[in-house]
């Protein structure tokens, strides 16, 4: 579940509640486990739990899920970037490229941005940014990282 709250840039909200509620009760039937005493006969099975909590925070936090349906959606992405015309306005268009649903797309001035259905918070949208000659400059958003070649992932505070 983490792996799929992750996955979008900038998260999605609904997805990461489930998942830290699902980590909570996790935590707690470990700890139930252990204090019965069946862990503690086998004590390599107490270390599997917290390692594999460890190992998916770890690439949660280094966005490795994002990363990787982002290579898988690449080509489609690009696709979808390079079809779109060129013009100012927003175009509200739920499609989908590769395993992102798109919620708002817009090319204008040779980049090309492509805000994620779910992405984000409450007050915050995620998206894609396809920028071929590398000029972000101009992009007007909160915060934007490299991902691959021409591609950025962004982000827009509203609040």
């Amino acid at each position: 579940m983490t792996a799929f709250a992750v996955a979008v840039p900038g998260g999605e909200f609904t997805l990461i509640m489930i998942a830290v509620f699902g980590w909570l009760l996790s935590l707690c039937a470990w700890v139930a486990f252990l204090a019965i005493g069946r862990l503690r006969r086998r004590r390599v099975l107490v270390l599997v739990p917290p390692l594999l909590a460890a190992v998916t925070f770890a690439l949660a936090t280094f966005g490795i899920p994002m990363r990787a349906a982002f290579l898988i959606s690449e080509a489609p992405l690009t696709d979808y970037a390079n079809a779109l015309p060129e013009q100012a306005q927003w175009s509200q268009n739920n499609g989908r490229a590769g395993l992102f649903t798109l919620d708002s797309a817009r090319r204008w001035q040779g980049v090309t941005q492509l805000y994620i259905s779910g992405s984000g918070g409450f007050l915050t949208k995620c998206g894609f940014a396809h920028a071929p000659d590398g000029h972000t400059k101009d992009i007007d958003v909160s915060t934007i990282d490299h991902v691959t070649s021409n591609w950025y992932v962004f982000c827009t505070d509203f609040d």
